[in-house]
């Protein structure tokens, strides 16, 4: 099986790097390809910051950075077109 994770980011620096450490843990168990995608939406912290260098120490995890916040359902939908699995 294989499995996209989609997740909206608002104001959620403080918490990325715990997200995607304990994804990382649980994922391998369930899938045997996975990808996990953070949609930056438009926030105004430095959520953009921590998903470029998570990105960059995962190969299983994208980033994608909204222009502005279009709201939590269009940011997942983003992420669900974007997604490869």
């Amino acid at each position: 099986m294989n499995c996209s994770v989609v997740v909206p980011v608002y104001r959620a620096e403080a918490t990325l790097d715990t997200l995607v450490e304990r994804l990382g843990k649980v994922l391998p168990q369930v899938a045997g390809q996975f990808e996990v995608i953070l949609v930056n939406d438009g926030s105004p912290d430095r959520s953009w910051e921590v998903i470029s260098r998570l990105s960059q120490r995962y190969p299983w995890v994208r980033g994608i950075s909204l222009s502005r916040n279009y709201g939590q359902e269009n940011a997942t939908l983003c992420g669900i077109m974007n997604a490869e699995f």
